[in-house]
This record gives structure tokens, C-alpha cells and sequence, in this order.
């Protein structure tokens, strides 16, 4: 089964992602990780992020005007509302049996 998690965080949480993916990885190699960072970075940063997983931005996710829509909500509110698009995407993947 290829199974996929994800979460969401903002820049200053990327500490804790990296805990987190490096315990997923500890006791599950074989999911493909995922993470949502909800800041605008360039391309540039983002490939230096040091995360052992893919990473999406809110401009990735197919959000009907994405940059108002995410100025409506707080840091933490958009790291829960931009979960459920990227769970839409992960799970239309072909190489995606299951999401968590």
C-alpha cells in the first residue's frame, strides 16, 4: 500500500517538521512525505529547506484566489485550511493508495 502523510506548518515550525518527518521515517520508510508550507516562498528557499519531503505551497494547491483567501485567516488557521487540498490532491495520484 503507498501510503502518504502531510502536515502544515509556517517557517517557524520547521524545526518540529523535522522531528516529526524524522520519527515518521524511523518507523515508516515507506511513506512518501509531504509538507505544506504556508508562507509565499521563491523556489529559490524552498529547495533549501531541509526536509525529507515534498513540499507544497498554498499557490500549489488549486485555492480559487489563493493570496486573499489566505489573508482571511490567521497562521494557524491557514495551516488547518489548506489541508484538505492538498488531501484532495494527494489522494487523485495515481501512487496514492491512502493519505494521513
Amino acid at each position: 500500500m503507498r501510503i502518504h502523510v502531510f502536515t502544515s506548518a509556517a517557517a517557524n515550525y520547521l524545526p518540529k517538521v523535522r522531528v516529526l518527518f524524522d520519527s515518521l521515517a524511523a518507523h515508516h520508510p515507506e511513506w512518501q512525505q509531504h509538507l505544506i508550507l504556508v508562507e509565499d516562498w521563491p523556489a529559490t528557499e524552498i529547495a533549501a529547506v531541509d526536509v525529507d519531503a515534498e513540499i507544497h505551497q498554498p499557490r500549489d494547491l488549486d485555492i480559487p484566489d489563493w493570496r486573499p483567501w489566505a489573508f482571511c485567516h490567521s497562521i494557524v488557521e491557514l495551516c488547518t485550511a489548506v489541508k484538505p487540498f492538498l488531501l484532495k490532491q494527494l489522494l487523485s495520484r495515481v501512487d496514492c493508495d491512502a493519505a494521513v
